[in-house]
């Protein structure tokens, strides 16, 4: 508990010192956060960096899955078309060669 005291010179000076006391302890107790919090960033940093480095990990994992389902596709769809072509081809040589055959085989006309 403060003493009233009498004279206001010496009420000023109490309150001044109280008021110093005040923010000296205010003052450590900052530099006592600002410690802590140092000492900390690091360890948070790295932590930070880790789950980084994770998501990124995930990320290409998950691309490089997408990639290979999408190949895949376009790889099937290719054959699929590949194998449609080749049948027309096919048809067409049939055809072509039915009629050189046709054209250039010696024809019976005796009959």
């Amino acid at each position: 508990m403060v003493k009233k005291l009498a004279n206001p010179i010496q009420q000023v000076l109490a309150a001044e010192r109280a008021a110093q006391a005040e923010i000296a302890a205010a003052r450590e107790a900052a530099e006592a956060a600002v410690t802590e919090a140092r000492k900390q960033a690091p360890v948070i940093l790295h932590r930070n960096e880790t789950r980084t480095q994770r998501a990124v990990k995930r990320y290409a994992q998950q691309q490089s899955k997408l990639l290979k389902t999408n190949a895949d596709a376009l790889r099937q769809e290719s054959e699929a078309k590949l194998a449609g072509e080749q049948t027309l081809v096919d048809e067409h040589f049939d055809r072509i060669v039915a009629e050189i055959f046709n054209d250039f085989w010696p024809q019976d006309d005796s009959s």
